[in-house]
């Protein structure tokens, strides 16, 4: 497995995009089974994806997650997280994935448990102006409570009818609820009860994320196996824990997306971080001081210059988050560092990519991967991408 430049996907022209990537020095492409063979002509790696909780036979209302009052969410296009027969056709399906002759390595994406920013969004709601930002709702996050969850929470020693009302009075002090108020007093109150619903959604996720990499190596040990998390900083609100997987993952993909313009953005910052701030305002309990310090201990991020959740989005993170971000990745993994590959993955469309993948590689970084493919982008930094090579 080599480091350094690699590419999710390779756009309309494949055999052209391949051809530009290996002149341009890249190393590795996250691309289609079909396209394995052309990635290896051209002298580069060539990894495949996954999903995680979803497949054509799981449908129906009955697998989708159910939050905190027993409505059932639509998140990512997964299904509940913890259902066996969802966890199960995953797993097959990265069983045939690895007898694919000439791969180097899978990756597995989505294995978490709603975001904030996991709702689906009306797709006419998409205008960034002002008076009609619209970013997509936060119901989804407060997952899942369906009974697969409940009897796991119980296999695990957790009870979930006393997590339930904690988890009841922080959706409702942000305005997801069921039309009933709570107070920041009855949410400190059950603060404990939250963090154990945390580290349901963290034992649940890791336990699949291991068991993908139980299945990779039973099936071709010589195979890499990594997966795309949440940046550290919002990793543990999904159920995705760095430690726990340190020198179990042979790789992990921070998405460090800091500036994205599309309101629909699960899992990049500060589509995340705004849809957070703009509950936390909604609920009318907390200043603005007030909120940014939650946001802090919340996130680890500093959100004290954004005047409103709109600018959070409009304006996002400068390069720097992505250094820190994988300095935390980094640290998180710990003394395990060494055995597991970091690999931060990189809006394509940033408009300071130069300084963003500098920023990556100064924290840290063994390689950048690059969301997602498209010629105007290559063309437009074929030059910077050699310059990397020479570096």
């Amino acid at each position: 497995m080599r480091y350094g430049l690699w590419m999710h996907g390779l756009g309309k022209s494949p055999e052209s995009a391949a051809g530009k990537l290996a002149d341009a020095g890249f190393t590795t492409v996250v691309c289609s089974k079909s396209q394995v063979g052309l990635v290896r002509s051209k002298g580069m790696d060539a990894f495949v994806s996954s999903g995680s909780f979803r497949g054509p036979d799981f449908t129906g209302d009955e697998y989708l997650a159910q939050d905190c009052f027993g409505r059932p969410q639509h998140w990512f296009y997964s299904t509940c997280p913890t259902r066996d027969d969802v966890r199960a056709y995953n797993l097959d399906q990265i069983r045939k994935l690895a007898k694919e002759p000439g791969l180097s390595g899978i990756l597995l994406d989505g294995a978490r448990f709603a975001s904030p920013a996991s709702s689906p969004l009306n797709k006419e709601e998409t205008d960034p102006s002002p008076e009609k930002l619209h970013l997509t709702g936060m119901e989804s996050f407060f997952t899942c409570f369906c009974p697969s969850c409940c009897r796991k929470m119980k296999e695990m020693g957790y009870e979930a009818e006393k997590i339930r009302p904690a988890v009841q009075a922080l959706a409702r002090l942000l305005g997801c609820g069921d039309g009933k108020k709570a107070t920041k007093k009855e949410v400190l109150e059950g603060l404990p009860r939250i963090q154990e619903w945390l580290d349901f959604r963290r034992r649940s996720s890791v336990e699949h994320l291991l068991n993908f990499v139980r299945t990779v190596k039973e099936t071709n040990p010589d195979l890499a196996a990594g997966a795309y998390l949440f940046t550290p900083s919002l990793s543990d609100l999904v159920g995705q824990h760095y430690p726990d997987l340190a020198g179990r993952l042979d790789l992990v993909c921070p998405m460090i997306y800091r500036d994205y313009l599309d309101p629909d953005g699960p899992a990049c910052l500060n589509v995340e971080t705004a849809v957070m701030a703009r509950q936390i305002d909604g609920s009318g309990q907390f200043t603005k001081e007030e909120r940014d310090a939650l946001m802090k201990a919340v996130t680890g991020l500093d959100t004290s210059s954004y005047k409103t959740w709109q600018d959070l989005f409009r304006d996002g993170y400068q390069p720097s988050v992505v250094k820190d971000e994988t300095q935390r990745a980094a640290l998180r993994l710990g003394s395990k560092r060494a055995s597991t590959g970091l690999v931060p993955i990189i809006q394509i469309d940033d408009p300071k990519l130069d300084t963003s993948v500098k920023a990556a590689f100064s924290g840290g970084a063994d390689a950048v991967n690059f969301f997602v493919y498209y010629d105007d982008w290559m063309d437009r930094w074929t030059d910077f991408f050699k310059s990397c090579r020479q570096a």
